[in-house]
């Protein structure tokens, strides 16, 4: 499944939405991801909230941080991510 790029906190009845991002149609996607069960519709609504995110230009990154991983030999299951997030949960030693 792609990343959520449609956070909770652009929502407009989030207490710290600090983004400013103020869109109804929005709102309402990101309401229906928190009532509804069936995850093919709940994943229908964050695709077309992500894809409106993406179209309205919602944000401009700033900062763009690299992330640097290293680890010792026989060390297998490490996961880097596109976004720079690293997962070490699946991790063993060969």
């Amino acid at each position: 499944m792609e990343r959520n790029l449609s956070s909770i906190s652009l929502c407009e009845d989030r207490r710290y939405q600090d983004s400013r991002y103020s869109k109804p149609e929005m709102d309402a996607l990101i309401m229906k991801t928190r009532v509804t069960v069936d995850q093919t519709a709940r994943y229908n609504y964050l695709r077309e909230a992500n894809i409106a995110l993406t179209d309205d230009v919602a944000w401009v990154p700033m900062f763009n941080d690299v992330v640097t991983l290293a680890h010792r030999k026989g060390v297998d299951g490490i996961e880097l991510e596109p976004n720079g997030q690293f997962w070490i949960k699946d991790a063993y030693r060969r």
